[in-house]
This record gives structure tokens, sequence and C-alpha cells, in this order.
């Protein structure tokens, strides 16, 4: 359950509140603090990325006490063609955790960029993008679509990205499975318009980054008739989401630092997982965390070291890559930067790290494509 702010009239009064007291507080102190380097969250942050994060990371407290989920799905109106509608996938793709209560799978929306494909060239690569936003939030479809395009399409070789926003978590009928029921249908319909299944890269980040790895787990553990994709890539990937995720975020040592609270991801945390108690197959599912699996797909998983989520995504991929080998787990952590500088670049001001990320990333699957192993580089599993 939410706070009192959680509730009307409460609730505007909080909104109200937040904008004419809060954020001018907050911008005047913290304006002055951060002129010194050593009062800031790293002291080798410049002043726009420690107010910037410290800012995000106050909303981040404030939305977990008002539980806002502002969200409309993509429109035609706005998208025309580019916007579609998909009907779940065929009913045979559905099995085990994944089918099982009463969570069904429904109709979902996804957003081309930049155009929609009528049919798949032969050597066309698509990439799948599931979105972050601790499965409760979502984001303006227009800015963060275009803004993943830019990754996927224009840097990382992608010549088609599909927005794949699954449901969020907002009840009962849509806690989990339902972002992973809608992760299947986003990919089996991509291979319906005729894609190689290699040459589809499934991407995600954060919570995003969660269900693409379940995705992944659940192509390679159950026996559909759907193959396995090219690659998954992954950008500050929730690994851990145990039912006290709050806490255990909280007693990371950057935590701190981030953009992310431990407040934001306890309402995550409660909201999307089924049941404080899951069995094996749910929990692994829902926690990837100490629940590695084997995969014939390369893994590109990346973190920023200044992340509440470094040590779990780091932990995770040491325990994939003892299970696939490191010629197939890819593992990169950016020093000093927050959580998933992939989205968040333009406001911490590391968009030169991105790109970083995005090459190395590229340049390994590449050389997976072609079979060529690669000596491992100090940030190496």
């Amino acid at each position: 359950m939410g706070s009192l702010l959680s509730h009307q009239p409460l609730k505007a009064l909080g909104y109200l509140g937040f904008a004419l007291f809060v954020t001018p507080c907050f911008l005047l102190v913290n304006s002055s603090r951060f002129l010194f380097s050593s009062l800031r969250q790293d002291p080798a942050w410049g002043m726009k990325t420690a107010l910037m994060c410290a800012y995000v990371r106050l909303i981040t407290k404030f939305a977990s006490l008002v539980r806002d989920q502002p969200y409309e799905q993509a429109k035609a109106a706005t998208f025309k063609e580019r916007c579609v509608k998909i009907e779940p996938s065929n009913p045979k793709h559905f099995i085990g955790s994944v089918a099982e209560g009463s969570v069904k799978p429904k109709t979902t929306t996804g957003v081309w960029f930049p155009n929609l494909p009528h049919t798949a060239k032969p050597d066309e690569k698509v990439a799948i993008h599931y979105p972050g936003g601790a499965f409760i939030l979502a984001f303006g479809v227009e800015v963060v679509g275009a803004l993943m395009a830019d990754n996927l399409v224009g840097k990382l070789g992608a010549d088609k990205m599909l927005y794949a926003q699954y449901r969020l978590a907002r009840d009962e009928e849509s806690r989990f499975p339902a972002a992973v029921q809608d992760a299947v249908t986003f990919y089996s319909y991509v291979l319906s318009l005729g894609f190689k299944p290699e040459n589809i890269i499934v991407s995600g980040d954060s919570a995003g980054g969660n269900v693409a790895l379940a995705l992944l787990r659940y192509l390679e553990t159950k026996k559909t008739d759907l193959p396995l994709p090219g690659a998954v890539i992954t950008w500050s990937p929730w690994v851990a989401v145990p039912s006290d995720a709050g806490p255990k975020f909280d007693a990371q040592p950057n935590s701190h630092k981030d953009i992310l609270s431990g407040a934001i991801l306890q309402w995550g945390a409660d909201s999307y997982r089924p049941g404080s108690t899951l069995d094996e197959e749910v929990e692994a599912m829902v926690n990837p965390l100490h629940h590695p699996f084997k995969t014939r797909v390369p893994i590109f998983l990346h973190a920023g070291s200044n992340e509440g989520f470094c040590p779990t995504v780091k932990e995770f991929s040491q325990e994939m890559a003892t299970l696939n080998g490191q010629e197939r787990t890819k593992y990169h952590e950016t020093p000093l930067a927050p959580h998933d500088i992939f989205l968040t670049h333009p406001a911490v001001g590391m968009g030169e790290q991105k790109n970083q990320a995005i090459e190395i990333a590229r340049s390994f699957l590449e050389k997976r494509r072609r079979g060529v192993e690669q000596p491992p580089p100090e940030d190496d599993l």
C-alpha cells in the first residue's frame, strides 16, 4: 500500500508542494553545495552529473510516495503506421509458469523506428527493445523511443527497432508473467514478419533488461517452436528482484550515488512479484541473480561503476560466464557511470561513455557472429 500521499486530495497537494517548494529548495541548496567537488556524491563527477543524479533520485522517492503511474499506450494518431497492435502469440507459445495463473496474454502495442517494415529483407537486422521503469513506470515513446533507436539503429547496427512496451504491473492481472507474455508476443510477431532469428537482437534496459533475460531463459528452457535470437544485450539490468528489493538495494555500496532509490524498487518488486515466496521456476524468471541458465546465445551486460545495481549485474554476469563461457558472456563496466546511461546519458552528461559502451557491445556481437574468439579485456569476467 502507498502512503497517505497516494490518495486524493493529498496526492494533488503533494505534487503542488513538490513543484513549488521541494524542487526550488533542492536546487538552491544543492547547486551551492555541489560547487565543491568534495561534497558531490563522487568527487570525480562534474556538477551536472551530481545535481541530476541527486534530483532524479529525489523524484523516484517522491513517485514511490504518490504511487502515480501516468501512462498511455502509444497511439496511431501520433505514430501512424509505425504504431502496431499485436495480437497475443500462438497459445502453444505459452507454457509452464508463463501460462499458469490468472494472468493471461493480451494484445500489445509496439512502435517501429525509423519506419514500419512490411517484409523483412534477407539480411536485415532488427532490435526489439524492452524499456525500463521498475515494472511500474513508462516514459514517452516519442522521446525515449527515438533515443533508443539512435542507440540501437544508429550506433549498434540494427536496421529497424521495435519499441516493445510490455504491460506495467498495476494489479493482479498485470503482475508476472504479464511482461514475459508480452515479450513472447513481441518476439513471435517480429519472427512472423520474416526476420531471421539470428538477425534479431533482444535489448532491454533496467527492468526491461530483466524482461529480456526472462525471455531468453524461457526460450532456452521451454519446448516451444520459437527459435533463439541472435543476441541479447542488457543495460543496467535489474537482476536482483527479491521480496525485500528496496532494503537490499539501499545496502549496496554506491546506491546513495545513484538515480534510483530503494523506495521505487520496493514498489516495483511488490507490484511485479506474484508473491513473497515463489517456486523455483518463477523465482528464477523474476529474480535472475543466483539463477544462471545455460544458453547458446551471446549476452552482453552493462553496468556503471557508480550505480547500485553494479555489484549484482557483475555477479550475475560471472554466474552466466561460469555456465556458458566468457566467449558467450560479455560484461562491461563504465567507470563513474550511474544507472542506465543507455537512457540517462543526456541528463548526466555521459554521451561519450555511452557510445563507448555501445561500440564494445557492437564489437562483441560482430565477433560472436563471425565465431571469432576475443581476448578478455580488463573488465571482462
